[in-house]
């Protein structure tokens, strides 16, 4: 049986109306945006990241362009910073960050230095396995805390940010629950 020609284009001509009319009884679905990352800690953190780290952090996160102007430093795993400046940015209340293959190994170097051990009380010093490409370290109290990042891939600029918000924030909980003992 064929239509007559007439019906048949009617019939075409309505069915996307009926379909797109009931549309509107299906249950909303929230569109995907793209909102960039909150980084709540990372806002209310001066961050220094040395000339060699290709990081880039977004406009909310405030930016120094010195290290002594930093509560945060974000350095290359294997950087021409000496034991002594490591040192003092720590007994400073710097978080400092080092980001890269060599990270592990550049702070067992620090932590294994008799400035490091003089300093701080560093309670032992071990090596992660697989080593983390980003390893953070920080005082809390009269000790050296560590917080270890390690990705299955390459890590992408937003991930390596995430990874230092949360630090941060994992950071100032553990300084909080320091000062309240």
């Amino acid at each position: 049986m064929t239509l007559p020609r007439r019906r048949l284009l009617r019939a075409a001509s309505t069915t996307p109306f009926v379909a797109l009319a009931g549309c509107s009884f299906l249950p909303e679905r929230t569109s995907q945006t793209t909102e960039s990352p909150d980084y709540e800690q990372l806002r209310n953190t001066a961050v220094y990241v040395g000339d060699d780290v290709g990081l880039r952090l977004p406009e909310s996160v405030p930016r120094v362009s010195a290290p002594t102007n930093a509560d945060l430093l974000v350095v290359h795993g294997n950087p021409e910073v000496s034991v002594e400046t490591a040192v003092s940015w720590l007994a400073d209340d710097r978080a400092v960050a080092l980001l890269g293959d060599r990270a592990q190994d550049t702070w067992l170097d620090w932590a294994r230095s008799e400035e490091f051990e003089d300093t701080f009380d560093t309670q032992g010093v071990g090596e992660a396995e697989p080593a983390p490409q980003l390893l953070v370290g920080a005082t809390v109290g009269v000790r050296v805390t560590t917080y270890r990042k390690t990705w299955e891939n390459q890590p992408n600029n937003d991930e390596i940010v995430a990874a230092l918000d949360e630090t941060m924030s994992d950071l100032e909980t553990q300084r909080s629950e320091e000062e309240e003992s």
